[in-house]
């Protein structure tokens, strides 16, 4: 019983790529899309993403390579197919991939 708690932050972390509705994902350095979770690869499908940039845009991309660091303060993107725009955090994986973590924005109340 002791071992099942001692590893529950590390399950739920595993859990957390598979069921976060937004986007997060790990590319290489050329932007290939090498790791994902079971909902981004239901929206990358939908939107025909098949690289890095395809989502985040060349120029975004260049800045999350030429950085080579974690971004604490977001970039934000605006993806084209669905009009929203999301904030994008990134963090170097070990390997020296990017893991890239994306939250949708709320969008502006018009009264």
């Amino acid at each position: 019983m002791a071992r099942r708690f001692a590893t529950r932050p590390i399950e739920r972390r595993s859990w957390f790529p598979d069921h976060k509705p937004d986007p997060v994902f790990r590319a290489t350095y050329e932007g290939d899309i090498c790791d994902w979770g079971s909902q981004t690869a239901i929206f990358f499908e939908e939107h025909g993403v098949s690289r890095a940039q395809d989502v985040l845009g060349d120029d975004t991309w260049t800045k999350v390579m030429a950085a080579d660091r974690t971004h604490d303060e977001p970039l934000t993107v605006r993806f084209a197919p669905t009009r929203l725009n999301y904030s994008v955090a990134t963090s170097p994986a070990p390997n020296g991939d990017s893991n890239i973590y994306m939250t949708r924005q709320p969008e502006p109340v018009t009264v």
